[in-house]
């Protein structure tokens, strides 16, 4: 496809008096390449595919609005279980951040259909985040 646009130069006819309006003016672009609104529709579900967009909206309309980063979770709601902080100390580095994750939030007593792991991040169902927040702040 052609990467230049229409100009409104080229759809308003020289004739035109700052009298007239654009509106008494053609501008239905008959002067432009039709296929310029052509759409490579293959080309454009590739690129959502490869962009995990579709993932994401599939996770989001399951009902797991809240998502974070494994390592933000874990910097975020380690102070919520202590004894993993004595454990491994305040700032450990893991090879795993999943299994990191996951025994976090084993330790928190959440219900396993409160959240959902992903391949980097962990989702989790609407008003839970908030509730970790508040327990947080605590």
């Amino acid at each position: 496809p052609k990467s230049e646009g229409c100009s409104m130069d080229s759809r308003i006819p020289s004739g035109l008096t700052p009298k007239m309006s654009t509106s008494e003016v053609d501008l239905h672009g008959e002067h432009c390449d039709s296929g310029l609104m052509q759409l490579d529709i293959p080309l454009l579900r590739a690129q959502l595919r490869g962009s995990k967009l579709l993932d994401a909206l599939r996770v989001y309309r399951q009902g797991y609005p809240g998502h974070m980063v494994f390592s933000e979770f874990r910097r975020r709601f380690d102070v919520l279980a202590p004894h993993l902080t004595k454990k491994h100390g305040r700032n450990y580095i893991v090879t795993d951040e999943k299994r990191a994750v996951e025994e976090l939030l084993e330790c928190l007593d959440l219900e396993k259909s409160s959240y959902h792991m992903g391949l980097s991040r962990v989702f989790f169902r609407a008003g839970v985040l908030a509730k970790l927040e508040e327990q947080r702040d605590e």
